[in-house]
């Protein structure tokens, strides 16, 4: 999908970007990741010629951005930014339909999808179609501009620190909507973020930066459990529990897991559920162990230390 290969970006003679190189697979999500002043919102803005780089190549399907029209580009790119940048004098639905009027879309094509959008992000067009920015909360606002993002099914969409200004319990609930709906739609996603649980549970490839080089890359179980440096170990150290728990689901460990004869009865769960989020569950739930069904329809059941030893287990892999 995007090919970034040898860039580099400077300004005057100072360096931000020293000559890094990744892939954006189709159909994944993208994170990248790092301290403050790494790079990482320069990255992304070269992804859409909002930043052009000093050296290097990006190319999208193979073709390289430099020869697109930089008008053309950002139109077939979705963009979801910090302060969603939607306008206050339109209201939710003209704030949705700005890009499919450039397209020039029928009216009635239009208002199908962003009806179905907004029934998905959980904002009614009923109820909230006709309101103002001003007239929404945060949560809401942002709703709008992913749908704004999402409405001319774009190849791509970049999301510049998205959920930053939300308070924790809205920013995780919209999260997990968005991938359930990203994933719905095989859509491809490079997310910066500096909310490095937001990373490990979004993520399917993780791009880890400082002082604009790439340290690593790849999966969030393989910079967790085996990274390449101590600059890379020490960045995940704070969260280090709770994200290792995060980057592994029960899908991946269900065989480890004791078979039960009874069914589930107290709580439906999927085996794609991470193991801090079914920890947390049976938390929410005073359970000391829970009952579900694995990806064959099996009985198993977990409680705390089994899952614990799971991911001990997983690591063992690594090394």
């Amino acid at each position: 999908m995007i090919e970034v290969r040898g860039v580099s970006k400077f300004y005057g003679n100072t360096p931000v970007i020293h000559n890094i190189s990744f892939d954006v697979p189709r159909g994944g999500i993208t994170v990248l990741v790092g301290t403050s002043g790494s790079g990482k919102t320069t990255t992304l803005k070269m992804l859409n010629r909002l930043i052009e780089p000093t050296e290097g190549e990006i190319s999208m399907d193979q073709q390289a951005l430099k020869d697109l029209d930089p008008v053309v580009l950002r139109r077939r790119i979705g963009y979801v930014s910090q302060n969603n940048g939607l306008f206050p004098h339109y209201t939710v639905t003209q704030n949705i339909a700005v890009v499919p009027r450039l397209l020039k879309w029928q009216a009635e094509t239009t208002q199908q999808k962003t009806e179905e959008l907004m029934a998905q992000l959980l904002i009614p067009m009923d109820e909230y179609g006709h309101k103002y920015p001003r007239e929404l909360s945060g949560g809401q606002q942002q709703r709008v501009s992913i749908a704004r993002a999402l409405v001319t099914a774009p190849p791509l969409i970049l999301m510049d620190e998205p959920f930053g200004a939300l308070d924790p319990i809205t920013r995780q609930q919209i999260r997990r909507e968005l991938k359930s709906l990203l994933n719905h739609r095989g859509k491809t996603v490079v997310l910066v973020t500096h909310d490095l649980l937001e990373a490990i549970e979004m993520g399917d490839h993780i791009v880890v930066m400082d002082q604009g080089k790439i340290i690593q890359q790849g999966t969030a179980q393989a910079l967790l459990f085996d990274p390449v440096s101590p600059f890379v170990r020490s960045f995940f150290d704070p969260q280090r529990f709770q994200l290792e728990l995060s980057s592994v689901t029960l899908r991946e460990v269900e065989t480890l897991l004791p078979s039960c004869p009874s069914p589930p009865m107290e709580l439906t769960i999927t085996p794609d559920r991470s193991l801090w989020d079914t920890i947390g569950l049976m938390e929410e739930n005073k359970l000391t162990t829970l009952v579900f069904l694995d990806s064959t329809a099996s009985c198993r059941s977990a409680d705390l230390k089994s899952l614990v030893d799971c991911l001990s287990q997983i690591k063992r892999k690594y090394g």
